[in-house]
């Protein structure tokens, strides 16, 4: 998990609660997957194909 910046108190709720959510809830092994459709994105630089996108 990155480190989390909050800036007010209604981040400082919010923010983890996502983030749990994500590790929790989102099936990651089928990003690693080649066959499936699934994707995950969360960066400030999203690298792929042209032909992808």
């Amino acid at each position: 998990m990155p480190a989390l910046v909050c800036e007010c108190f209604a981040q400082w709720l919010v923010q983890p609660i996502m983030f749990n959510h994500l590790a929790v809830c989102y099936d990651f092994t089928a990003v690693s997957d080649p066959t499936t459709d699934s994707a995950f994105a969360g960066s400030r630089f999203m690298l792929f194909r042209r032909s992808a996108y």
